[in-house]
């Protein structure tokens, strides 16, 4: 509702406003200008959006100090972080659920006012780059912990209405807002099931699970010689049998499967499941397979991004301090090539177009909400993804600066939007643009529900 009462047009432009000062002096004479700041902003939204007969006593409460009535709050939209803000879509989501088990319409609840979600998507590091094992067990901890996380705002992002934009950083080893696309993935675990027997004594009589998962690794393997150029195709043996002398019954082998285009993901996953029974079937075993999980390419959209390029050349970079520099010359000594060199973290890089040929779950989010995202350097510069030297310089004060300078990034970039809602209509029409007409979407994943025990063998 947007009332009309007090909306006049702005002397020499096309703008109209909303005379809260003409509101407030037919009630009480004198008291506008002795109502502190913030009643001020209260009264406008009353003035703008309360309910015409009730607009004089909201108005009173706020001339006379008094709190015996409530009054609308309409603010021009809600900014959440993704861990709390995600609390308040949970609470929506459980109004859902009381208003459907009473035979209601859950889509009638929904924000009031447009909501702009955050997601900050950083490794929880809680085990430093002297324990050998650091990465896996920082690993272990964001998996337990984010699990659920990305279903439920995949779910949210089409299931409620006024929710604008998503904005998301990831840490890296240099300072970009420039727009990245990303691989599509399909994940699938494949298990092989034969017969056990001695290896020596009887081995006649068995049937090697492990047979069939080799089998199918190699026929992967030729498989790379006739796919697109951009596919990536990469395994590891989870389970391979327990002793030697034992013809194993069991073994498994988990894929990823990646490519820019879904559609070529999808293609190639059915070649490496016919890969598979081919190996069962040469092997005398029985195979069966799990999709584990599927992400959409990254889509990022340029109105976005542009406005975070500006924030972060605005900001500026990583600065180090002595310490952290002779820290950061003992780290570069241990890199493999390094992709950059110290003192880049200082810097922004120019705006182009990229691709990484990694996935990302905000992925699908990107194809169905305006996405945004930056990367910043809380790393060395030139250090690699996934290395124990990315979680050591993490965990540490280089770290720290990193994700301080991301969230204000972040924050100069939601409050860009708030202040220009011109933007976010912007992104809109870009992503409209960009999925086309007839997109509509569907989950790599299928119709199962997410393998929350994905790490589990």
């Amino acid at each position: 509702m947007i009332n009309s009462q007090y909306r006049k047009p702005l002397p020499g432009t096309t703008l109209d406003y909303f005379d809260t000062e003409e509101a407030i002096e037919a009630l009480a004479p004198g008291s506008y200008r002795k109502l502190p700041y913030t009643s001020k902003v209260l009264a406008e939204n009353l003035v703008r959006r309360c309910d015409p007969s009730l607009l004089d006593a909201a108005l009173m409460q706020l001339i006379e100090r008094k709190r015996d009535l409530d009054f609308p709050w309409y603010p021009a939209r809600v900014v959440c972080h993704d861990i709390l803000g995600q609390t308040a879509l949970v609470d929506l989501a459980g109004l859902r659920d009381a208003i459907a088990a009473r035979g209601g319409d859950p889509a009638q609840v929904n924000p009031v006012v447009p909501t702009q979600l955050i997601v900050d998507h950083s490794l929880a590091v809680e085990h430093a780059g002297f324990d050998p094992d650091a990465f896996e067990k920082n690993r272990a901890i964001e998996d337990r912990r984010n699990d659920d996380r990305f279903h439920f705002i995949d779910w949210t992002k089409t299931a409620f209405e006024n929710v604008d934009v998503m904005l998301h950083w990831h840490p890296g080893s240099l300072n970009s807002a420039s727009p990245r696309s990303t691989n599509s993935n399909m994940s699938g675990k494949f298990t092989f099931k034969g017969i056990s027997a001695h290896a020596a004594s009887a081995p006649h009589k068995g049937r090697s699970a492990l047979d069939g998962v080799e089998a199918m690794n190699m026929m992967v393997n030729m498989m790379r010689e006739h796919v697109p150029q951009d596919s990536r195709l990469h395994y590891v043996i989870t389970k391979g049998g327990l002793a030697p002398n034992v013809v194993p019954d069991l073994a498994q082998v988990y894929y990823y499967v990646r490519h820019p285009r879904r559609e070529v993901v999808k293609e190639l996953f059915a070649r490496v499941v016919n890969t598979a029974n081919g190996a069962a079937l040469g092997t005398g075993t029985t195979m069966s397979y799990e999709v584990m999980h599927g992400n959409y390419s990254l889509l990022p959209n340029e109105t976005l991004q542009r406005v975070m390029q500006e924030k972060l050349e605005e900001l500026g970079g990583v600065t180090y301090s002595d310490d952290e520099q002779k820290y950061a010359e003992t780290i570069y000594k241990t890199l493999v090539q390094p992709s950059g060199k110290i003192g880049d973290q200082e810097t922004i890089n120019p705006y182009q177009r990229t691709h990484g040929y990694g996935s990302t779950d905000v992925g699908d989010v990107s194809w169905l909400i305006p996405t945004g995202g930056i990367g910043v350097a809380t790393w060395v510069p030139g250090t690699a993804a996934h290395s124990w030297q990315a979680v050591a310089a993490g965990g540490m004060s280089i770290g720290l600066k990193g994700t301080k300078l991301a969230v204000k990034a972040l924050a100069a970039t939601a409050l860009e939007i708030y202040e220009n809602p011109s933007i976010v209509a912007q992104a809109k029409q870009e992503l409209q643009d960009n999925v086309g007409p007839d997109f509509d979407y569907e989950a790599l994943l299928g119709d199962r529900k997410p393998p929350l025990d994905y790490r589990n063998n």
